[in-house]
């Protein structure tokens, strides 16, 4: 966690290179969860491979419906109640100060389910309350990083001076 709260300065510098490690993200992630106690999201998990990361989620339906701007679709109201494991999978990369991710995978409970499904659920339960989210669009890298590379078990970041 150190290394996560000293990279949590307005600005990086130009030169450094950060390594974060698997057990540093699934900390800070849980800090950020703790923060936001009872929003629907019990618990989330990372892991990272070779540029590709994946996540679990312990998601309770329920809450996240309450706490969502928007109805929920119908059919999911009767499908999506309780709580459930959220996996999903993909692809990701930054570079010139921008980072993309690519969604490879969902499953719900070990069930996949079609990517036109999760965009729904997305739309539904995160859009009203973070309505710039776009889980396929590229995004700012925060805190002036310029780089980010998915290594196995860890992610580095670099600012735009760093050697790689």
């Amino acid at each position: 966690v150190t290394g996560v709260q000293t990279c949590a300065l307005p600005i990086l510098d130009p030169a450094a290179s950060f390594t974060f490690s698997k057990l540093e993200i699934n900390s800070w992630v849980a800090a950020e969860l703790a923060q936001r106690a009872g929003s629907g999201v019990d618990s989330v998990a990372v892991d990272f491979q070779q540029g590709r990361v994946s996540g679990v989620a312990q998601l309770d339906f329920d809450l996240l419906r309450r706490a969502s701007r928007r109805p929920m679709p119908p059919l999911s109201e009767y499908v999506l109640t309780g709580k459930h494991e959220l996996r999903a999978e993909g692809n990701l990369s930054g570079s010139g100060g921008k980072g993309q991710f690519t969604l490879q995978s969902v499953s719900i409970d070990g069930l996949p389910i079609p990517s036109l499904l999760f965009d729904l659920l997305l739309n539904t339960l995160l859009r009203g309350r973070f309505p710039e989210f776009n889980l396929n669009a590229p995004f700012d890298l925060p805190y002036s990083i310029d780089s980010l590379r998915v290594e196995p078990g860890q992610v580095i970041v670099a600012g735009s001076g760093a050697s790689r």
